[in-house]
């Protein structure tokens, strides 16, 4: 071919790339989305032109790593490169076969919580999921998936007691009337098989015709998941408990016990009863709806739930305060900490999603349950569906309220609890203005009354480098903010005063330098090489879309610093292409040079001209980030003409 055709080709490809590329260049810093990846290739690629190879990706990209794909000029194939230093983790072949049977919605977090515990844990609890039969699987992967590694590693819990936990779901379901476990596929059938409850809302006997009318309602599937198959209460320990055995309010891990000894509060709450007091499978039994979600009179549910934990405990205390409910029903006392506990796991143990709702600034804590809402509930009272009754009866002036999920993540519901709030939106940046990501920004609130602040939540900031707080008006609030770049106040037990007597309605903006300076991609822009029309063409589709911050529990008795991970929408990565020596160079956190480079996006489609000896690799990299784990999803396709 000669030159003036050769030219022409690689013009064309060339518009090609810019019509595809927003800003029109290959080396851009892009704070915006691109091009869909889900646009067909078939709209893109001329005929003639044919599929070679591909390589497809879906996965959580952890801080400071990176996906590559490399074109092999050898075979001109495309292969995977995903390296891994000596000390870090891989999936061991039985973690490999239990997520492949896992929920396809649950891969990701069970492979990023398989890579963060050695191999001989791995296979412990891998055996677990890999062995149990269905309708088992996916209650017991779940367990696993959202347990921190801590725990998994800890030698409190057993993959017995994950597997018991599930089989007691549906034997409990079994035995009442106004509940049952809907299976949608198995783990044979189908790769995004799930359960869910399906309840009785109401049940009316009296018909014409003799047959009863029922109503019926589908819990979500999150909320089946996380609010009755979680083995995790609040922040007790998962495990079997001897009831009798003393809890020790610093460790809250003595009277841990393998069976018979030992009970699961799931069987234990459920079929067990003390002498002079009611069993609650028995008043369960005679329940024919769940529930009407505002009130616990009649045959409900809840209503048999808050009558038998107000029969079997005195708001009372003393010494001891234990966390498990076992221990807590053992006592048959406890003040508002010990009855939210013991009121979330009876519940669960009736199948009623149910979680725990906490103020630190008032300390007080009471529970939701849900009924095609979640409801303000605290048996104590005998109190249902009154979330203001805390604010306008007992004259609690909140901070924030949140709720307590079972994995330690906190979720705010001041909005719920108070007749006023204002928002306060906190910016974290480094010495140089770039944001960071992952920093714990502790918040403190302060009344009118009080003459010192108290912790009273806490947030993580997301790749902007931002959190927000929904605050209670009145109160004054501050922060400290956390991060391996710094902290501020750089003094310890110090904090930033943010804002005096929050006004209802309004929004408060603060933003935070830290000292350090945020880790970056040190590429330097090269213009991409030219190729003539017997080139090869890689067409490279991405999305990120979610990042996840790692944060550590607030409070868990399992250890000091437990992890979760929270789901944020949109994530961005950096994206480039090197050859071989830049490659290397970028691994190693030395300066490189590149070409298509692409500085924290959120989606792209791009397509390169590629000489069929070029040894080139496509790197897709979080490595400017410290903490926040990004959800990749794309292919890289290979095709010749």
């Amino acid at each position: 071919m000669g030159t003036k055709s050769r030219n022409l080709t690689c013009l064309l490809w060339t518009i090609l790339i810019l019509l595809l590329c927003p800003r029109g260049g290959l080396s851009q810093d892009d704070q915006g989305p691109g091009e869909s990846p889900s646009e067909e290739v078939s709209d893109i690629i001329p005929a003639g032109w044919t599929l070679l190879d591909e390589v497809a990706f879906d996965l959580y990209l952890e801080a400071g790593r990176h996906l590559g794909v490399r074109y092999d000029p050898a075979t001109q194939t495309l292969h995977r490169i995903e390296p891994r230093r000596d000390y870090e983790l891989k999936l061991t072949a039985a973690a490999e076969e239990a997520v492949n049977r896992a929920p396809r919605w649950l891969r990701h977090e069970l492979t990023w919580v398989f890579t963060q515990i050695p191999a001989d844990d791995q296979d412990l609890w891998a055996a677990a999921i890999h062995d149990a039969n269905d309708p088992y699987v996916d209650e017991i992967a779940f367990a696993v998936a959202h347990s921190s590694p801590q725990y998994l590693t800890s030698g409190y819990g057993s993959p017995d007691l994950f597997v018991r936990n599930a089989e007691l779901i549906y034997e409990n379901a079994a035995a009442l009337d106004y509940v049952e476990v809907i299976d949608v596929g198995s783990s044979d059938s189908n790769d995004d098989y799930y359960s869910t409850t399906r309840y009785v809302q109401s049940f009316i006997a009296g018909t014409r015709s003799g047959v009863p009318s029922v109503t019926t309602i589908d819990a979500p599937r999150d909320v089946y998941y996380w609010y009755v198959v979680h083995p995790k209460v609040s922040s007790e320990i998962p495990a079997f408990i001897d009831p009798h055995l003393v809890e020790s309010n610093r460790s809250h891990n003595e009277n841990i016990a393998p069976p018979p000894a030992g009970a699961f509060w799931r069987d234990y709450l459920f079929n067990h009863a003390d002498p002079g007091y009611p069993v609650l499978r028995d008043r369960l039994s005679r329940c024919t709806i769940a529930g009407d979600g505002t009130s616990l009179g009649g045959d409900s549910a809840i209503g048999a739930v808050n009558g038998w934990i107000n029969a079997s405990m005195s708001f009372t205390s003393e010494g001891e305060r234990p966390h498990q409910p076992n221990r807590i029903y053992d006592k048959h006392i406890g003040r508002c900490g010990e009855y939210a506990d013991l009121a979330a796991a009876a519940a669960r143990a009736a199948l009623i999603p149910c979680t725990s709702i906490a103020s630190t600034s008032t300390d007080h804590i009471w529970n939701e349950f849900w009924h095609e809402r979640w409801i303000q509930w605290e048996p104590v009272n005998n109190s249902v569906d009154e979330p203001l009754v805390y604010a306008t009866g007992w004259g609690k002036v909140f901070g924030t309220v949140y709720e307590i999920r079972s994995d330690g993540q906190v979720r705010s519901a001041t909005d719920r609890y108070t007749t006023g709030t204002a928002t306060i939106d906190l910016t974290v940046t480094d010495a140089l203005g770039h944001p960071v990501d992952g920093a714990e920004v502790r918040l403190y609130a302060k009344s009118p009354s009080a003459t010192r602040f108290i912790s009273d939540f806490y947030a993580l900031t997301d790749n902007e480098g931002c959190c927000s707080f929904v605050v209670g008006d009145r109160l004054d609030y501050a922060a400290r903010v956390t991060s391996t770049i710094g902290s501020e106040p750089n003094a310890p037990n110090q904090r930033i005063e943010l804002v005096s007597a929050a006004v209802a309605g309004e929004r408060y903006a603060h933003s935070v330098t830290l000292a350090g300076v945020m880790p970056a991609l040190d590429a330097a822009p090269i213009e991409a090489p030219a190729a003539d029309d017997s080139s090869y063409r890689l067409i490279v589709s991405f999305a990120v879309p979610e990042q996840l911050l790692a944060g550590d529990v607030w409070a868990d008795d399992v250890a000091p610093f437990t992890q979760h991970l929270e789901k944020v929408e949109g994530g961005r990565i950096d994206f480039f292409v090197a050859d071989g020596v830049g490659y290397e160079q970028s691994v190693a956190g030395a300066p490189f040079e590149a070409f298509g480079v692409y500085r924290q996006v959120g989606e792209r489609q791009i397509i390169l001209a590629i000489p069929p000896t070029a040894d080139w690799r496509c790197v897709f990299s979080n490595a400017a980030r410290l903490n926040n784990l990004q959800h990749l999803v794309g292919t890289v396709r290979l095709y010749a003409h």
